[in-house]
Parts: structure tokens; sequence; C-alpha cells
């Protein structure tokens, strides 16, 4: 953090001048001040700066301003010359990058950074230089054009990766060994050097442990990651000391620390860390067998997506005027470090081919870059190879059929091929998204929160055969943290808070899209607004800093949802990529997910783009005629542009709706109830990419429920999956004949002369228990006497299909309301005097009030 430098050594003096974080300073002498508790370090050039807070019981408890440059062992993070002299320019040698060298000396110099074009000086920069036994290396610069091709070995707690690993008393002499050390155990390591191609640590209760091979690259040890850590449990002590008892704070789950260095307690088997801005607290926790429980985790490096509209590339970790490029909205980066920049409170990550970027700020929840996700995942493409090492997909003579789950381990970015690789758990490797085009293999199985659709059993383990803790009825919110695929009882199980397990999805039918869920999640992605005066929060608190509030009809990506548990009920919030926190669920949907599956195009020469970005900057591919389907995949909100964005299934991306303009490009296929209009359809269990076997024949103008709607490029075939999980094909695009067609919502009336009302019916659904197709409606003018009739000519009865149904009489009908915040619920019944349909008695629905929206009811057409 930034450090004043005063003329006294006390901060009540007159301070000289600001350091900034990252400066390089040279200490002449150190000196305590005892009675409050600083230690103080007198600078060559004149002035005292602070260097540690050494005060117990007070919130600055163990600050630091600055920490000496560690010599002995470094690790090279680039390919660095190796120059005769400190400043000289005659190169000796090259070390590549992961090269270990033994630092004997490091120097500073200040220069004057000079404007490319009016050669006048800017600003001060500093670079950092360390001498060798073959020379000196340059290994890092400040200023605008910062860079760091080096740093040292971490002192402090590390972490056994041997099996059995050997402690000598002398590195040099290899004699009989005084000690061995098991797999997992915390060592605390006080030195470490170098020793022609082997890296030693000499340990803090003595003795000496070879950690590395310069050579193989091989370590029997590693250091308990600095940097960027993630509280994971709830109220976490922060104490002024590693032997301190009263705590000076509390952080809460999901806060970001950094982490600045490790200590291991022996005796109290604790793993320390002390924090950026003072404090220490408890990382882990070792019980017997070595196995720990930690606090916290360290922020996850590796691959990283970038999910907002551009996030700039600075040529420092803070920030700063060196601005070397940007990465737009969909880019995959590779993290290889993570800082927490406590003074601006934002996470930034530094990229492998140079260069740092903002990854997340936690005040406001705005996120820039999210890390790939390990864990479950469901290959969606119609075969995905496999390979034994990712750059040789082409020879791979081993593919994965759709619908498989995967376990995935690690990621990794191959820039060269342009692929993103996942590593399952036998060591084998798949793609899973290209870089260049688009395309995706397999999609992970969400995590958060999920909305129960049928009852479910809790148990206490994994397996089915534990004890059963509770059962959860329908409609019920949880949190999922965990998926597991049982394969030989082909069953999805996800791990609750609380490490209870429950039933997520039945694998053992033939299609892999039309298995029995038990719940479904609340999605990541582009959601629109249904409720006016939602309130977007800074956290996920919903009493914390209100920053924004969106109404009815806007659009928002959600990147994450969670289930906030609250004293009267449980509601499902979303962290929005934009920043900040929005409530989709409380007892109702306030936001729902813009719907995936098959689209119908609306609109004329309809251009498809090479990538998720507005058309002006985009390549455009080819072009959609009106009324050709697709298949989308993921939909997203672009912010800046005010446009949803759809993924379709070859790779191409579709400027499906314009918000500012309202033009629309695609609608999907509706799904609700159906009639079958065609002599027989085809019912059967096989994917959706096969041809279907006859199981069974719909007799025509029977009511159908449609779940899911599919469209298959290669086949040109417009598939349903039904309430029972069974698929049927709806119509075959190539001809543009229709199986079964839906029963058209809209403009419905009702009654004759005055006593005439029109309904607008939003939603169609099928009773499972009689056969008849349930309706959503809003009320337009009118009463609510009477049974409802469609308005629009194309829809049919089941005995005429020519005819249109003829339109029913009025009758009395009984309708209950009740008031609940936002909520009304209505019973109405009725019956019907024209044969071939009827009203069915008392259905109850509830439905938030909407813009334009006086009544809303339910009602149920049941043939005969």
């Amino acid at each position: 953090m930034p450090c004043n430098v005063y003329s006294e050594p006390f901060q009540s003096s007159t301070v000289l001048c600001s350091l900034k974080c990252g400066a390089f300073v040279k200490v002449a002498v150190a000196r305590m001040r005892r009675s409050h508790g600083l230690l103080w370090a007198k600078l060559p050039s004149g002035g005292w700066m602070p260097l540690e807070d050494t005060n117990h019981g007070t919130p600055e408890s163990g600050l630091q301003w600055a920490r000496p440059v560690q010599l002995g062992a470094w690790l090279t993070t680039e390919s660095v010359e190796v120059t005769e002299t400190a400043f000289g320019e005659k190169v000796l040698a090259w070390l590549t990058i992961g090269s270990f060298v033994q630092i004997l000396e490091l120097v500073t110099s200040e220069d004057q950074e000079k404007s490319e074009h009016t050669q006048q000086a800017l600003r001060m920069c500093q670079t950092l230089r360390g001498r060798t036994q073959q020379g000196w290396i340059h290994f890092e610069t400040t200023g605008s054009h910062a860079r760091r091709r080096g740093e040292a070995v971490a002192l402090g707690a590390h972490r056994v990766l041997s099996k059995a690993l050997q402690v000598f008393s002398d590195p040099q002499s290899l004699a009989e060994p005084i000690a061995v050390v098991q797999i997992g155990a915390i060592i605390e390591v006080v030195e470490v050097c170098l020793l022609q191609v082997s890296l030693w640590a000499r340990l803090s209760l003595g003795g000496w442990v070879h950690i590395a091979d310069s050579v193989t690259g091989y370590s029997w040890a590693e250091p308990v990651p600095l940097g960027a850590y993630r509280v994971l449990s709830h109220s976490v002590p922060v104490l002024a000391s590693d032997r301190a008892s009263d705590p000076l704070r509390w952080l809460q789950a999901g806060t970001i620390v950094q982490v600045l260095q490790t200590k291991f307690a022996r005796q109290a088997g604790c793993v320390w860390a002390r924090m950026d801005g003072g404090g220490w607290l408890v990382l882990e926790e070792l019980s017997r067998g070595f196995q720990g429980q930690g606090a916290a985790s360290p922020v996850r490096v590796g691959v990283y997506k970038v999910v907002a509209d551009s996030v700039s590339i600075s040529s420092c970790h803070g920030f700063g005027p060196g601005t070397i490029g940007e990465a737009v909205l969909g880019t995959f980066v590779e993290v290889t470090q993570t800082i927490l920049l406590v003074e601006e409170t934002v996470l930034r990550g530094k990229l492998a081919g140079g260069g740092w970027i903002s990854l997340f700020d936690p005040k406001f929840s705005t996120c820039w870059a999210e890390p790939l996700v390990l864990g479950m995942y469901k290959t969606i493409a119609e075969t995905t190879s496999i390979c034994r090492v990712p750059d040789e997909i082409s020879e791979s003579r081993q593919s994965l059929d759709r619908g498989t789950y995967l376990q995935i381990v690690q990621v990794v970015l191959d820039a060269q091929a342009g692929l993103v690789f996942g590593q399952l758990e036998d060591g084998a490797w798949i793609p899973l998204e290209s870089v260049r085009y688009s395309l995706r293999w397999a999609v992970p199985v969400p995590l958060g929160a999920y909305e129960i659709t049928e009852a479910t059993d809790v148990f206490e383990a994994l397996g089915m055969q534990s004890r059963l803790e509770d059962s959860l009825p329908a409609n019920t919110v949880v949190q999922v943290i965990e998926v597991v695929h049982l394969a030989e009882l082909q069953l999805l199980r996800a791990r609750l808070e609380g490490n209870v397990w429950i039933s997520l999805e039945d694998t053992s039918t033939g299609s892999p899209s039309g298995r029995r869920p038990w719940a479904k999640p609340f999605p990541s992605g582009a959601y629109k607004i249904c409720t006016d005066g939602l309130a977007v929060c800074a956290g996920e608190d919903m009493g914390s800093e209100v920053l924004r509030v969106v109404n009815i009809g806007e659009h928002v990506q959600v990147l994450e949802t969670k289930v906030l548990e609250t004293d009267a009920k449980d509601c499902v919030r979303a962290r929005l990529s934009g920043g900040g926190w929005l409530t989709i669920f409380d007892d109702e949907l306030c936001a729902e997910p813009v719907p995936v599956g098959a689209y119908v195009v609306v609109a004329e020469a309809v251009k498809v783009w090479s990538e998720p970005r507005p058309p002006a900057q985009g390549r455009s591919s080819s072009k959609l005629q009106l009324g050709a389907h697709v298949q989308v995949e993921e939909v997203l909100f672009i912010v800046s542009d005010h446009r949803l964005q759809a993924r379709l299934s070859g790779g191409d991306w579709l400027a499906m709706l314009d918000t500012r303009s309202g033009h629309q490009a695609a609608c999907p296929v509706q799904t609700g109830a159906y009639r079958v209009s065609t002599r027989q359809c085809e019912e059967g269990t096989a994917p959706p990419l096969l041809r279907d076997e006859t199981s069974d024949v719909l007799i025509p103008g029977a009511l159908i429920q449609v779940e899911e709607v599919f469209f298959s490029q290669e086949e040109q075939l417009l598939r349903a999956r039904l309430h029972t999980g069974s698929w049927v094909s709806l119509q075959d695009a190539s001809t543009g004949r229709k199986r079964a067609e839906p029963i058209p919502t809209g403009a419905y009336l009702s009654g004759e002369g005055k006593e005439q009302v029109r309904f607008l019916v939003t939603q169609l659904r099928v009773s499972p228990g009689h056969g008849g197709a349930l309706g959503r409606r809003k009320k337009r003018k009118g009463t609510s006497k009477a049974a409802c009739s469609p308005t629009d000519p194309g829809y049919h009865s089941r005995t005429s299909p020519e005819s249109a149904l003829p339109r029913r009489s009025a009758s009395k009908c009984t309708m209950a309301r009740r008031k609940n915040s936002q909520t009304r619920s209505f019973a109405l019944s009725s019956s019907l005097q024209s044969p071939g349909a009827h009203l069915a008695p008392a259905c109850i629905c509830h439905a938030p009030l909407k813009e334009r929206m006086k009544m809303v009811c339910t009602w149920c057409l049941r043939s005969l």
C-alpha cells in the first residue's frame, strides 16, 4: 500500500513525500519506536518511513508498509538474459522460463521515462537487478511499462508432495537422514538455496530437505500459495498475531483478502496467514492424518473467460496509464497469478502472455472475467473426441456420444490449436470449447440455486443406501454446491449446503434431454424482468446499498445464482455481469430466463455473425431467411449494445433482439399445449439427433404437453420432448409438413353482446390428470362472468378440423380472490353448451400483477 516518508520517526512530523505501492527503497537504519509500536526505517536520501505496526489489539496490528526483498533462490517467470554487469548490455547467456537461480546481491536504479514522440521526461521508473555467479539478471521494471521476470521462492509454510521426504543435517553431505516427513504434512521453511541443480530448504526445526529439481522440474514440496484468497467459512476471526486470542474483526464467507506471508504453528497444527491491511487468520487447521479443512482457499488461477463487454490489459498490476491491449466478451485468457489491490478493492490477474487484467470488484460485485469451472460436464455435440494429449485431437479414434456426463479435473488453454481442453479422471482429454469459432463440445452442469419440481428425498451421503434425512416438497429452492453422476445407478446426484444429498435427474431413459428431473436450475445467461421496481444491490444481502432499479421488460445478464435464507422465506439472488445482485425468485418469478432451444426467424435476411459482438465490429458469415428454424444453445445480453445475442448450434451468433428499438429477429418455438393434426405421430425415446422407433401412435386431435423443442440441423426436423420424457416429431422443416400444432395464445372472447369479455391468454398447459389444457390469461376489458373462446381463426376443434370452434355461450362462473402483496389468486368454474370441448371446474393459479394486466385466471379445456 502507499507509504508516506516523514522528516522524523513519528507520524505527526512533516510529510516529505509519498511512495507508491511497488516502489523500491534502500534502508540505511531500522529503529523501533516502542511508544507507538512502529518499526521505522531511515532512507539514505533522508527521511523516515514506517515498515510495520507491531501493536497488539488494534485494527492495524501486523500492518506492513514495506518488506525486504529476499535473497537466495529465485524462479524466472519469463525468458531473461544474463549480462556481464548490472547495467551493461553484453549478454553472457539466456535463462528459460522456470529456471532457478541463486541471487547473491540486489541493486536498484532510477531512470526518467521519456515520451516516444517528444523524448521528454514523463515519470520516474525503477529497475531491480540481481547478481548471480554467472552475471546479472534484470528482474523487474516499474512505471507505465512495468514488467516482472522473476520472483523469489516463497518462505513460510510448505506442503509435502512426496510420499516420504527425507530430512538431512547438511545438504552438501548426504549422510543418513535424521527424519522423514510424510505426504501432506506442513513444514516451515526459513531459507531456500540452490546447490547446482537442486533446490534445498532449511526447516525452522532444523535440517534440510530437497524440495525441487531445476532440470526435471519435479517438486517434493510446494509453498502454500500467497496472493488473493477467498474466505469459505462464516465468521472467520482476524487476530493481531499468530499468538493472540482476541479477534480484531470477523470476515464473512465470500470475502477476498490478500495474503502476504504464511507461517506454520506446529503445536497448534495451524497454518497462519498475514494479510495485506493487517491481521492474521487461520488458513488451515490440521487434524489427524494431516487432512486439513481450510477457512479460505486461493483464488483460482488458470483459464478465464471474459464475461464483460471488454476489459483493458495493462502493463502493471496496478491501475496506470500503461494500457497495452483489450480483451472483448468471450475471449479466453490464462491467469498465472492473482492479487488483490486493497486500496481499490479490485482483484487483478496476471496473464501468461504478459499484462494484467481486472477480474472482480468485491465492493460492487462487478465481474470482468470468470474461471472455467471444474466438476461435472455434459457433452452437447453429436460426437466428442477423446485424446491422450491435448494437441493430438486429430489422431483420436475414440469419441463420446451426446449427453454423456464427465468429471473434469483440469482445464488448459491451447493457444496454438485454438481450443480449451478438459482433463478427465483417467488422464484423457476432451475439447470443451473453440477459441476461434465459438464451438462447444461440453458444458458444465450448473451449480447454484435449484427449484425442486418433484418431491425428492434427502440423504445423509452420496449413496442411495445412506440414511434418509428428510424429504423436500415441490417448489422448494435449494443451493447445490456439487454434482456427481452415479453411472451404475444412472442418477445425477447433488450435494446441498449442510452436506446432504438429493437426486437431480434420472439418466436411465434413452433420451439424454428427456430424463426425469426432480429439480431444475436457475441457469446463468440472459434474463427478462417480469416485476416492476426490482432493486439491484451492491452485495448479495438484500439490505446492502441499492445501485439501481430495473423494471418490467428490461434484460440483465446473470453470472451466478444463490439461495438467500431469511427468517420468513428463502429467495434466489443473482449476480449480474454489470455488477450488483438482483432477486429473481421470491415465492414467484421476478425475472425469467430467456429460453434456449428451437427458434424461428421472424425477420427478412437476418445476418449471422462469427463472434458475440455488435454487428458493426463482427464478421457476417451467412444470412437466415424468414421462417427458418435454428437451435439456440446460449443467450447473452450485451449490456453496452442493448442486444440479445444467441449462440447457434453451429457456433455462429445471431442478434436476436434489440431492446432499444424492439426489433426482433427470432422467436422461440412455442412450448405448452399442442394438438395432433396429422393421422400419425410417432412417439419414441430416441435421442433428438436420431430417428424415432415407433412405440405408440397418438390419435388425431389428441392434446400433448410439450416441455422442450429441439431443432436438428442435419435432419431438418423440429422435435419436441413431452412431459413423459419421450420425443415426437412436430414438423419437417424441409417440406413444411406439421404433425402437431400449438394451441394458439393471444386474444380470446367470452360471452355475447354487452356481456362480452376479451382476455389475453399468455400460456397454455395440458393437465396430466384429465388431458385438458390449462391456460393463463390477462383480462382486457369487461367482466369475468363468462367462459372463453379463441378469436384466432386458425384455431380448430377436435371433431371438425376445418371449421372454427363455435363460440361458447355465456354462463355463470365463481371466482375467489385473495390479495398477497403483488399476487392475486382466482378460481374460475364454468361449463360449455357446445359439443367438442368444455371448461373444467375450479382451476387455481398464482401470477404477479404485470403492466396493463387487471386480472389473471386459469381455465381448462378438456377434450370429450
